[in-house]
């Protein structure tokens, strides 16, 4: 039986709705696949090549709700290539944004109910600000503005205030921070303030010991002379673990029942399409996306700094990936729930979408609506796989008293068993009596 106009346009006006939350469904922020080619830049350390690429992708790939991402992104690519100034233009456009997405964030949720968490702006996670203010302490640092570099140690010392009132647990401040802040207090002549942040940072390793594996560095180093300087080295080590869906669906008819599990690795599109022509085809659908993390291997491990005859082994400061993985975990109850939630939801409403069709317009009108609206409900489903994809995995730190003039560093990277992966020099680094010269390098294979 062909509908009347009259029957198509009301048939239209019932399952539309779904139909736009289909279309919805494809604001989840950047793909595996581009968020691969990036990581894959980045171990080439082709930062021009990343950042073209992160510049051109800014409609197609970020999209206005993941603003965010896109200075964060950004940011960091433009502080590996050296550009720090640069760079601290694009942390400071983040910054911005965090801080005004911040105020909104109770009332820009209200379309997570409905389509999936997708649908409302980044937010930001409370790392991500942290690592924006160290990142943009370190700009300052890397040319010798100690003075920049504590504004942003102060804005992290307000910042972990905040988190402390409302954490008692977990990710609720960050040891190398407070780390930094005392190398950059020690660097300016602050001892006090030193202290406090060395101190602070030992009561963070404290918990990051037992929950991240990270043992305290040491605080203070030997001085190899009268009138050393110290070199603060920095390996940024491989690339933290990328965000992906994994789905759970139950699918019903009246003759099967099939519970089927899977994951959008590479392919978030093809998911999102089958999941949807298994629901529309069994007419019954709950689908839940749930939150993971990939690791992307890396076979580097650890450093050494070697100059002047000296061996100096780096010490991991901070677990990234760990980090995210943990506070994921802490947070995936209550993701749970409300994609569960979200799921019934969806359920109810086709049911009631497909129940009036079929009373107004007949049986066969009233399957193509519940064909319609369950494909639409799984179609959408697609967890939040939102993340600052260019941060490495692990920051690594080597101190290193040395007399005054300028120093080759020959780095050796090494892999999980101490075998060579890898070296490099870092050429004529000026060190000054008295003062901290910071420098960093960054491997990601």
């Amino acid at each position: 039986m062909i509908p009347s106009p009259l029957n198509l346009k009301k048939l239209v006006r019932l399952i539309l709705p779904a139909a736009l939350a289909i279309a919805a469904g494809g604001c989840a922020g950047p793909s595996f696949s581009y968020k691969k080619s990036l990581v894959q830049d980045i171990a080439a350390q082709n930062y021009t090549a990343a950042l073209k690429k992160v510049d051109e992708s800014k409609s197609k790939q970020y999209g206005s709700k993941n603003m965010l991402l896109y200075h964060l992104d950004r940011g960091l690519l433009l502080h590996e290539a050296g550009q720090y100034k640069e760079s601290d233009k694009s942390f400071d456009d983040a910054e911005i944004l965090y801080d005004e997405l911040y105020t909104k964030s109770l009332t820009g949720a209200a379309g997570t109910l409905f389509i999936n968490d997708n649908t409302a702006p980044y937010y930001g996670k409370p790392y991500d600000k942290s690592l924006m203010h160290v990142f943009r302490a370190l700009n300052y640092a890397y040319t010798g503005d100690i003075q920049g570099g504590l504004v942003e140690v102060r804005k992290l010392n307000l910042f972990f205030r905040g988190l402390r009132d409302k954490n008692s647990s977990g990710y609720r401040d960050d040891a190398f921070a407070e780390y930094l802040g005392g190398l950059l207090y020690q660097a300016n002549g602050n001892t006090d303030d030193a202290r406090i942040s060395f101190n602070a940072a030992a009561d963070a390793y404290k918990w990051y010991q037992r929950d991240y594996k990270v043992s305290p560095p040491p605080v203070s180093t030997a001085a190899a002379c009268a009138n050393c300087g110290e070199v603060i080295f920095l390996h940024y080590n491989g690339v933290s673990p990328i965000m992906v869906s994994h789905t759970i669906q139950v699918a019903w008819n009246e003759a099967v029942f099939a519970v089927r599990a899977s994951d959008s690795i590479g392919k978030e599109d093809s998911a999102k399409f089958e999941n949807a022509i298994v629901a529309g085809v069994y007419t019954n659908a709950i689908t839940v996306a749930l939150p993971g993390f990939e690791d992307i291997p890396y076979a580097i491990k650890g450093s050494e700094v070697f100059v002047d005859s000296q061996t100096y082994p780096t010490v991991l400061m901070e677990d990234i990936g760990m980090i995210e993985k943990k506070l994921l975990a802490q947070n995936l109850t209550a993701i749970t729930l409300r994609a569960s939630a979200r799921a019934m939801l969806k359920y109810v409403l086709g049911e009631m979408i497909s129940n009036q069709v079929q009373e107004n317009q007949g049986d066969a009108l009233g399957l193509l609506a519940k064909v319609v609206t369950s494909a639409a409900a799984a179609g959408t489903e697609v967890a939040d796989t939102r993340s600052w994809v260019t941060l490495p995995d692990q920051l690594r730190m080597a101190r290193i008293q040395l007399p005054p003039g300028r120093h080759n560093l020959h780095l050796t990277f090494k892999t999980a068993d101490g075998s060579s992966a890898g070296d490099a020099v870092l050429k004529d680094i000026e060190v000054t009596p008295g003062q901290k010269t910071f420098v960093h390098y960054r491997t990601a294979d």
